[in-house]
């Protein structure tokens, strides 16, 4: 069967680049590191799958037929063209023959035994891109992969909550949509649609699976097959102290104070840090083994509660403090071992970090 096809190589270059996020490129099964090409009716659909993620990117052309190519080797060769030219394909079902001017390469085709896109037959939910901004502020504070708590290796997507931790700190951002149901979207996944759908999409969620989608661009995942915990358990309900402060202010802080060598321990290293509550400032306090020492200071307004002095590891306060990403934040505390929590001064949703304590020692 004669394949032809005659698009922009700016439009091609798009969808092999997102068909390349999906493809494992290590895989042995041939069809699976392969991005499959099929032209009618005035459009091209770019598909790819790893079995557990796919993704259909759509763009117009001109031609017709179905092709299989291996994505990497297409993509590398995309990447090169004169982006506002055309770039042609002709294929005779063993290979297929890409020129653009005096441009050419012959790339070998495979048999179409693409695994099947299934559409989720589901009431679509639209996000914004504030959902994808809460999504980006989440996923660092997921379990990474490789752990044996597979239910904690993603994002929580829980109705009009985006939801992530791993046991020593957790996120909880709100957005204007909300889904049906309680999703767990893996990591792997979770940072592809962020990449892709940064002006939001049109969602879709089963027992099984998601799928974000646009006009020309839709992925589809797997998702985890695991209970979450019940996160809001961890978030207190009422909390003795309350302080304000500035939060470029206390995150300099922080910053300045963690620049010592970290301590060592059996699970990695970490930042031994210290954060030391008064009435009208924070101190951020840090040491370690080889006996350097990190102080620093930033004013504060202490709305209730008493002088506490809490420990920390380091990163965690300054990855959650950067993630709220807003100009004041108030911090509520209760005891030296109770979670204290992060969060914007009025803010009109819930936007909230919960970062353990730990030992200081």
């Amino acid at each position: 069967m004669t394949f032809t096809m005659s698009i922009l190589a700016r439009e091609i270059t798009a969808a092999i680049s997102a068909c390349a996020q999906i493809v494992d490129s290590h895989s042995q099964i041939p069809i699976l590191r392969c991005t499959r090409i099929a032209v009618a009716d005035g459009m091209a659909s770019f598909t790819a799958t790893n079995t557990d993620q796919s993704v259909v990117a759509k763009a117009a052309c001109d031609g017709s037929g179905i092709i299989c190519v291996d994505t990497a080797a297409l993509s590398a060769k995309v990447q090169t063209l004169k982006p506002d030219s055309i770039v042609s394909f002709v294929g005779d079902g063993k290979s297929v023959t890409i020129t653009q001017g005096r441009t050419k390469w012959v790339a070998p085709v495979l048999v179409d035994d693409m695994p099947v896109f299934a559409e989720i037959d589901a009431v679509s939910v639209s996000v914004d891109a504030s959902f994808i901004k809460g999504l980006e502020q989440c996923m660092p504070a997921a379990e990474p992969d490789g752990s044996a708590r597979a239910y904690l290796q993603g994002v929580y997507l829980d109705g009009d909550r985006i939801v992530a931790t791993d046991g020593r700190q957790l996120r909880i951002v709100q957005h204007s949509a909300t889904l049906a149901g309680s999703i767990l979207v893996p990591n792997r996944a979770a940072s592809k649609i962020a990449g892709m759908f940064s002006d939001g999409a049109e969602v879709r969620c089963s027992k099984l699976a998601v799928s974000f989608s646009t006009d020309r661009l839709t992925m589809r995942t797997k998702l985890v097959d695991a209970t979450f915990p019940a996160y809001r358990r961890v978030v207190p309900v009422g909390s003795d102290g309350l302080v304000r402060v500035g939060a470029q202010e206390l995150l300099g802080a922080i910053t300045r104070a963690a620049a010592i060598r970290a301590s060592g321990e059996k699970a990695g290293s970490f930042i031994n840090m210290q954060m030391r509550i008064r009435e009208s400032e924070i101190e951020m306090f840090a040491r370690n083994n080889d006996g350097e020492e990190g102080s620093d200071f930033t004013q504060s307004e202490r709305m209730s509660g008493g002088d506490m002095d809490i420990g920390f590891s380091g990163a965690w306060l300054i990855a959650s403090v950067k993630s709220l990403d807003c100009d004041n934040i108030e911090i509520l505390y209760g005891g030296q071992g109770d979670p204290v929590v992060m969060r914007p001064i009025n803010s009109p949703i819930e936007n909230i970090r919960v970062v353990m304590p730990r030992h200081f020692s």
